[in-house]
């Protein structure tokens, strides 16, 4: 793996960006799904059979999740047999296909009550919206972003010019005070 001044190897840099898109790709036709999938339930009541329903088709996992901390429940859902991959963890993306579904004052992952499947069908279009952001800003990081990395690397190497012109007392008390180690190797 080749170490540049800033610390980012470009294959690395083209592999996490690929593997991002095919996330945010798979995120996106999952929600779609779910849509279509949930609409059969529009008007039903909302209790542990639907998540059991929903379980029944063998694809997805569903479980209403009480929150530790209050008595807020959320619905969940993720995708079995699927992990995600190591390259991409940490980012803002996770392992559910959603955090969590409730409307404002929770209503819909109460008990018996009565599915609203327009509240879920808008909470899963604001996510897709979102997944879609996220997706354009990687395909542009694809496009340019080596260019990008390239310029950051000429910048790196003006610094560590500069640097190199100062006194080793300036140059140690410039590393520490502005953590610029990257300039000086």
């Amino acid at each position: 793996m080749r170490q540049n001044r800033i610390g980012i190897d470009p294959q690395d840099f083209t592999k996490r960006m690929t593997t991002m898109k095919e996330v945010l790709e798979l995120k996106i036709n999952e929600l779609q799904n779910l849509r279509h999938l949930l609409k059969q339930y529009d008007g039903k009541m909302f209790n542990k059979n639907l998540p059991e329903a929903i379980n029944k088709g063998g694809k997805y996992t569903a479980y209403i999740s009480k929150s530790s901390y209050s008595n807020r429940k959320s619905f969940r859902i993720s995708l079995n047999k699927y992990r995600l991959p190591e390259l991409v963890r940490g980012w803002y993306i996770n392992q559910d296909l959603f955090d969590e579904y409730a409307d404002i004052e929770g209503r819909e992952i109460e008990l018996n009550r009565r599915f609203n499947y327009a509240g879920f069908d808008t909470f899963c279009k604001e996510n897709i919206q979102k997944y879609r952001q996220y997706l354009a800003q990687v395909e542009k990081d694809l496009l340019d972003g080596l260019q990008r990395l390239q310029e950051a690397e000429q910048v790196a190497r003006y610094y560590q010019q500069l640097v190199k012109g100062f006194s080793e007392f300036a140059q140690s008390h410039y590393d520490r005070s502005f953590q610029q180690t990257y300039f000086r190797n």
